[in-house]
């Protein structure tokens, strides 16, 4: 199943940026999202390597 989203979702980061850096002329745009979803993915990381017992 995880396969099934993340593959079609990771190959659609590219084209996002692409579109987003022709609508805007910049690289800036595209940079500060993949920023942004590195900040998210660090957050979700660090929550979930927490050292709890279930």
């Amino acid at each position: 199943m995880a396969q099934t989203v993340g593959y079609p979702l990771a190959a659609a980061g590219p084209l996002a940026a692409g579109a987003v850096h022709q609508a805007t002329g910049s690289w800036t745009v595209p940079i500060a999202l993949v920023l942004g979803v590195c900040v998210a993915a660090l957050g979700v990381g660090l929550l979930a390597a927490r050292d709890r017992k279930v």
